[in-house]
């Protein structure tokens, strides 16, 4: 494929008006419920000599390309979920390989189902391929630029959700680029690249990449504020049995400023979250803290149940329709365990972590779920007794936390650390200081990127079908400004 030839399929993938949107730093939507399922698009890319940026909303597809040798790139967008047997432009039926049986798009792990009702407004997102000397996806939602899909010899091979037509509440615009790379006398590999960032847009735009057409408009966060859910255990404060769907909320809760049990056992082991997005980021904030009072009780006990409890600040995550929780994206927190949590990989060989009583870890929960065993207690924690704790995370990836036995006011520990050299991002930068092949450090959530403009926190507490005497109390939220201002509290 010449240069030229490669540029005009660019331009012709889907000639949209185009609508341009400045993202404004530090926003996340938090409008009104969408009665939809919403799924992560994730990217993930490969350098010569195939130069393929590979988006799908398939979580064990994303895994396995990252298996093989894909760059992982995190989640470029979030959009309304489309059964994965939806058929092609033309009433094509998907490939078969594309197809997710059972309905969970691949996160076989947790139980999760998904509704993907179609909502009013939106299109199909059509992936297509073609092989060498290509050896490229793109994606088309209007019928000129599908067209010039298939005149250039790409095969549909799945939906990949809807995008909205035009703009609607809480959504952004969907940018579609193309570049001809590694060409040599026999054609050209086509590069296709697709991004909610306004920054990256102009980058790739100077770069010489395409036209920057919108492709739909899609949303940049898990913008569900409620999730028709049904469950056995603890989700958002309600807590019991419902064998139908009842629509819950799943952002602005209260944290549990009374007394609340902690459970665990049963089978499954885990039921659900606590709290989702629950805290909404005001202007000028930087840092955010949590205060609470946990009660150990039998909790981290020989014989407990209870594997971890985690608490995440910065925290950003989503909802099937069964009500079940996906794996969170982002987000820096603590976390309380039996000692022997995660030995001998985690914190086995960690000098000075004793071996019994209870423990306090630093988890990194957008690197893989990584473990500071550095931030561990000399002195463990005991059995049915309360301790303060006091949490804060702020935008350069600062964490800090400090722990006080409640009776005596004695100090455990008072640990601080910086975590942004843990990330391949930088915490912030300049509009266009990024280079083009850290442009993906603009997407929604990536890996290796701090979630710095995220909300709220995360409880999870082990919900199931046996009760410990240990329990939540007291909790207080507040969102901080550089100067500790408090600009607000809960």
């Amino acid at each position: 494929m010449t240069n030229r030839k490669a540029r005009d399929v660019g331009r012709a993938l889907g000639k949209i008006v185009f609508h341009s949107l400045t993202l404004l730093a530090g926003t996340l939507f938090a409008g009104s419920a969408l009665a939809v399922d919403l799924l992560p698009l994730w990217e993930s890319y490969r350098g010569a000599p195939t130069y393929d940026t590979f988006y799908t909303v398939d979580y064990k597809v994303y895994t396995d390309a990252r298996a093989s040798g894909a760059l992982d790139h995190g989640v470029a967008a979030w959009t309304p979920c489309a059964p994965s047997n939806t058929l092609g432009p033309h009433g094509e039926t998907p490939l078969a390989s594309a197809i997710t049986p059972d309905g969970d798009f691949g996160y076989g792990s947790i139980p999760m189902q998904f509704a993907c009702a179609k909502p009013a407004g939106t299109v199909p997102l059509y992936r297509f391929y073609k092989g060498s000397p290509q050896t490229a996806h793109v994606f088309g939602t209007a019928q000129a630029e599908i067209d010039s899909i298939y005149a250039t010899g790409y095969q549909f091979e799945r939906v990949e959700g809807y995008v909205y037509t035009t703009q609607v509440a809480g959504t952004v615009p969907l940018y579609a680029f193309a570049l001809s790379t590694g060409c040599v006398p026999s054609g050209c590999e086509l590069d296709l690249r697709y991004t909610v960032s306004e920054d990256s847009r102009q980058t790739l735009l100077n770069a010489g990449w395409g036209d920057g057409h919108v492709i739909g408009y899609v949303y940049n966060s898990y913008a569900n504020t409620s999730v028709p859910a049904k469950f056995t255990g603890n989700i958002n404060k309600v807590v019991g049995a419902l064998p139908a769907a009842v629509t819950l909320p799943i952002s602005n809760v209260s944290p549990p400023t009374g007394a609340v049990a902690l459970k665990s056992g049963g089978s499954p082991t885990f039921y659900g979250m606590m709290a989702v997005n629950s805290t909404a980021r005001p202007a000028g904030a930087y840092r955010q803290k949590i205060t609470f009072r946990i009660n150990t009780g039998t909790l981290f006990d020989a014989g407990s149940a209870v594997d971890h409890v985690p608490l995440i600040l910065y925290s950003h995550s989503g909802f099937g329709s069964t009500g079940f929780p996906t794996f969170p994206y982002d987000g820096l927190g603590i976390f309380f365990s039996k000692p022997t949590w995660g030995r001998p990989g985690q914190c086995g060989s960690a000098a000075g972590i004793p071996t019994t009583g209870a423990q306090i870890f630093v988890e990194e929960f957008a690197m893989g779920k990584h473990v500071d065993c550095t931030a561990g207690l000399t002195n463990p924690l005991l059995s049915s007794h309360s301790y303060d704790v006091e949490l804060t995370v702020d935008d350069a990836a600062l964490l800090t936390y400090k722990i006080t036995d409640s009776a005596s006011g004695a100090l455990l520990k008072s640990f601080s650390r910086s975590y942004a050299s843990d990330y391949i991002c930088p915490t912030s930068h300049a509009a266009g200081s990024l280079t083009l092949d850290k442009l993906y450090c603009n997407n929604p959530f990536t890996v290796d990127r701090f979630a710095n403009h995220r909300t709220g926190y995360d409880i999870t507490p082990i919900s199931g079908l046996v009760s410990y005497s240990s329990v939540y109390q007291n909790m207080h939220i507040s969102w901080l400004s550089q100067s500790n201002t408090v600009l607000w509290s809960q």
